[in-house]
């Protein structure tokens, strides 16, 4: 399926796919919407090898076959088959060219070309640094079946990238595990070295009295973020202690907190006020007490919840050993650059919201992923990654 983009003389084909289940999607809505998806069932995952050419180099079913042509190549089970992954590349003629003008075009060309056309999500990729953005929608072609597409398009220097998965509906996500792979393959062979800058400062603890959980694997798996939001407090009260309890006491992979601050506004800084107080708690040894107590006493965004007689409340709740020393210390603010340095980072990477979660293994890191999805999401992507050879 060709869809045509028409900006003076370039035309090109915006089909690509998300690397995490859509179903998700219109469950969490709010710091989801960005996320790399991964679907809930998945079967046999086949062997991988690599695919190279001029302009693209990206790992495929060592079982499918691929065609190529000048400017693209599509990978399939077989020829005959419906289920499709298409790798494009287009000059770009225009300098001024922007994804959101393709973007634009794209969707204008599907609403008034496909038949029951359907945009179930429209949005960025935190863990691309080019422009870029992704689309998932379905259609119904020419002989009344149900296709669902997921398209990523990706503006890297003077070319044009789209990655694509089509598929029938109900084989989408089937077909998911083979796209999430191939993608993330692509996107590493493509970027490497430039998210990998920042793993030196992710995998260290952001301070000497703040331990590592686990601190026994080869995969370590870093949260960003913030006291007050209502999809980390989420995260921790239905997901986190699992993961505890089946990844990181069992020595699969480590855990770092580090503070992400998007819910302060210029009169109120209760995010960073927790965030500063977590580790006055910290310098007496009870860092993760402290990080409990705060989702545990969570209250809403904004609410005004976080105070210091609130924060000192929670220090008694906890037992820390100097009262005294701990309310000097929120006092001070003596923190704030190690909360400042930690919302730097998540701000250079590029995260979009709260809670996003970074999986490092073997010092690089594999992918990133926004939002406090349930945790058999969780299991699945890292049970694939502690098994993965790469």
């Amino acid at each position: 399926m060709i869809f045509l983009i028409r900006m003076k003389l370039l035309e090109y084909k915006l089909v690509s796919a998300i690397f995490l289940s859509a179903f998700i999607l219109n469950v969490y809505l709010h710091h989801v919407s960005a996320e790399w998806k991964i679907p809930s069932n998945t079967n046999v995952t086949p062997n991988f090898t690599t695919y190279e050419n001029n302009f693209v180099k990206i790992d495929y079913p060592t079982n499918w076959i691929f065609t190529e042509t000048t400017d693209s190549v599509i990978f399939s089970p077989d020829r005959d088959s419906v289920d499709k992954i298409k790798i494009n590349v287009s000059p770009i003629q225009n300098d001024t060219l922007s994804i959101k003008s393709v973007v634009d075009s794209t969707l204008d060309e599907f609403v008034r070309t496909l038949d029951d056309f359907e945009l179930i999500e429209s949005s960025q990729l935190a863990d691309i640094k080019d422009n870029n953005h992704k689309l998932i929608y379905s259609y119904v072609d020419g002989n009344k079946n149900k296709i669902q597409n997921a398209d990523v398009g990706i503006i890297r220097g003077a070319n044009l990238y789209t990655i694509s998965l089509t598929s029938n509906y109900t084989d989408y996500y089937r077909n998911l595990p083979i796209y999430e792979k191939m993608l993330a393959s692509f996107n590493y062979y493509n970027e490497q070295g430039l998210l990998n800058q920042f793993s030196s400062y992710l995998l260290n603890p952001v301070a000497d009295f703040v331990p590592i959980l686990g601190n026994s694997s080869n995969i370590t798996m870093v949260e960003f973020g913030d006291y007050q939001c209502t999809f980390c407090a989420k995260f921790h009260n239905e997901t986190l202690e699992k993961i505890i309890k089946n990844f990181v006491d069992s020595g699969k992979i480590n855990f770092i907190y580090k503070d992400y601050i998007v819910n302060d506004i210029p009169t109120d800084k209760a995010s960073t006020m927790g965030a500063e107080a977590s580790y006055c708690a910290g310098e007496q040894g009870k860092y993760w007490d402290y990080h409990t107590e705060l989702y545990d006493n969570w209250k809403g965004e904004r609410t005004g919840w976080i105070t210091s007689d609130s924060l000192k409340q929670f220090a008694k709740n906890i037992e820390i050993p100097n009262m005294t020393q701990f309310s000097h210390c929120i006092e001070s603010t003596k923190y704030s650059l190690i909360v400042q340095n930690n919302d730097n980072i998540a701000r250079s990477m590029g995260l979009s919201g709260t809670p996003s979660f970074i999986l490092i293994k073997d010092n690089s890191i594999q992918s990133i992923i926004p939002g406090a999805l349930p945790y058999e999401i969780f299991e699945q992507t890292l049970n694939r990654l502690i098994s993965s050879k790469f």
